[in-house]
């Protein structure tokens, strides 16, 4: 019988327990090339699998499927290593498509509040906004953008304060850090506090304007509609009544609408952050039944007839992509070369809630997209030749019928009036 002689002077190093379960951010791959570089060069093939079985933690998975591997397989280490990582094997890396690349890179935002700001790192600390392009970078980079191509959809995402100090494009990627480093901490300070102090202002024109409508509106006469209607002993008057005795020959005057309570059009970051606001759940098993309860929750909630909307946002699919980054309405997906629904060949579609959802936001982002200023909105109006006469009524005013431009070509004159709120945003396909 032969003994195998180890040298005492060369021990293993200390690595911990393995388990088997992921606990703990366990990652089993990782740490089977832990543990093989912990082993001394010098020991024998059986020494190093006993040291192995040392390493599991006692009544562990690993433990029990250690204890049940063939003979066979623990004769030497390549042996063991290839049994080990069919039992475990390393987790993929995702293959991310150019849309998932740049909404990756847009979601990591740079607070404000950290431009300028010393952050301590690793490294030592720098600047809270160089500290943010270098992680941005490092994302970019593992997702294989060497040539820097995401570089300006960073420049984007960026405060206006740190993105007034670069510029629009740059070569790569060490150009554009090495930019984010030379921009003036002081100058990007004062520019923050002067937009800061307009922002306020204007916020409190708003507030003023918003106040002085309110109080116009609660000072408002009583029509001469309301007052007819009362006159006519509270009888519901029928629906266009007053467009039917409005116009004879009428001649439109355009009046400017005003501005007062106009709502101001979301931004791309503020549509995508209302839309995220459920969690995307994982697409494993766990991540599945989690995704049923939030949709019967959804239901429950609001009731099948209701359409989300940005303040009932729908729970997205697990396994599909993120809402808003060029996928297909039919199944979630986005796939090279990209298709759209009517070509989708995926055998489960998605919930007809859920298509709705990827529409709706499709459609607010593009025209957040297209949005510049918009011309002034024009409504018509024109005297009414036609009134009802009212017993007891002096010198009754005059009734004015009123309609948008679309309404007076069509001659229409009920007086509709086309709203933001009532766009249709389906979409007949991606954009």
């Amino acid at each position: 019988m032969s003994y195998q002689i180890i040298n005492v002077n060369e021990t293993a190093k200390v690595v911990p327990l393995f388990r088997g379960d992921y606990s703990g951010k366990e990652e089993p791959a990782d740490w089977f090339t832990e543990f093989q570089l912990s082993l001394p060069t010098t020991w024998s093939e059986m020494t190093k699998v006993d040291r192995f079985g040392l390493q599991l933690a006692v009544g562990s998975y690993a433990d029990e499927w250690f204890t049940n591997l063939p003979s066979e397989d623990k004769a030497d280490m390549a042996s063991l290593k290839a049994a080990f990582l069919k039992r475990w094997p390393p987790t993929k890396r995702p293959k991310w498509t150019k849309a998932q690349q740049r909404e990756r890179i847009r979601a990591v935002k740079l607070d404000e509040e950290d431009i300028g700001r010393w952050v301590e790192t690793e490294d030592g600390g720098d600047y809270g906004h160089v500290v943010w392009a270098t992680k941005v970078m490092r994302i970019a980079l593992s997702m294989g953008d060497v040539e820097g191509k995401l570089v300006e959809y960073v420049v984007e995402e960026a405060p206006t304060v740190l993105r007034n100090e670069l510029e629009d494009e740059y070569e790569g990627w060490d150009e554009f850090i090495e930019a984010v480093r030379k921009a003036k901490v002081k100058k990007m300070l004062r520019n923050r506090e002067t937009r800061r102090g307009e922002e306020g202002l204007r916020n409190e024109v708003a507030e003023l304007r918003q106040q002085i409508g309110q109080l116009a509106i609660r000072h408002t006469p009583q029509s001469y509609q309301t007052r007819v209607a009362t006159r006519l002993g509270g009888e519901n008057i029928a629906p266009g009544y007053w467009g039917q005795h409005a116009r004879v020959n009428a001649v439109p005057i355009p009046i400017a609408r005003s501005p007062v309570g106009q709502r101001i059009p979301l931004t791309r970051a503020q549509i995508l952050e209302k839309a995220s606001a459920l969690p995307h759940r994982a697409n494993n098993e766990a991540g599945r039944r989690l995704y049923e309860a939030d949709v019967t929750a959804w239901h429950r909630a609001f009731g099948e007839g209701t359409m989300p909307s940005l303040e009932r946002p729908y729970p997205l699919k697990p396994g599909t992509t993120a809402i808003g980054s060029g996928e297909c309405f039919t199944c979630g997906v986005v796939t090279e070369p990209p298709h759209v629904g009517n070509t989708c060949t995926a055998k489960e579609t998605l919930r007809p809630h859920e298509t709705r959802w990827r529409q709706l936001v499709a459609g607010m982002l593009r025209r957040a997209a297209q949005s510049r200023s918009s011309p002034v909105a024009v409504q018509y109006v024109w005297p009414s030749t036609n009134q009802t006469e009212v017993p007891g009524e002096v010198n009754a005013p005059q009734v004015y019928a009123v309609t948008t431009e679309e309404g007076w070509q069509r001659g229409n004159g009920e007086g509709a009036d086309l709203h933001e709120d009532q766009w249709d945003w389906a979409t007949e396909g991606n954009y």
